[in-house]
C-alpha cells in the first residue's frame, strides 16, 4: 500500500509503481468518483479528434451533408474574401 499526501489545489502524486502498473503517462485523464466512501481514478480514453463520431452542431442537428458544399464557389482566396466583406458591409 502506498500513501499520498493531498497538497493545495486537492493534487496528489499518483506513485510511480502504481502509474506503471495501469501504464499511466503524464496527459492521461482519468474518470474521478467515490464508490462506497473510497476514491477512485479510472483511466478514460478519447476519441480522436481526427475523426469525429458525427458533425453536429449545439443543438444536435447533422451537419455533415453540408461539408465541402462551397467547394469551388470562388475561383481564389481573395475572391471569396471580397464576397465575406461585402457581405458584412451590408449588415450596418
Amino acid at each position: 500500500m502506498h500513501l499520498v499526501k493531498l497538497k493545495e489545489k486537492g493534487q496528489v502524486t499518483i506513485p510511480a509503481a502504481i502509474r506503471a502498473q495501469i501504464d499511466a503517462h503524464l496527459g492521461d485523464l482519468f474518470e474521478v468518483a467515490v464508490v462506497d466512501g473510497q476514491i477512485v481514478l479510472k483511466p478514460q480514453e478519447l476519441v480522436s479528434r481526427a475523426a469525429p463520431p458525427a458533425a453536429e452542431t449545439r443543438k444536435g442537428v447533422d451537419i455533415s451533408s453540408w461539408i465541402g458544399s462551397g467547394t469551388g464557389s470562388f475561383k481564389t482566396p481573395d475572391e471569396a474574401d471580397a464576397f465575406i466583406r461585402s457581405e458584412r458591409a451590408q449588415w450596418d
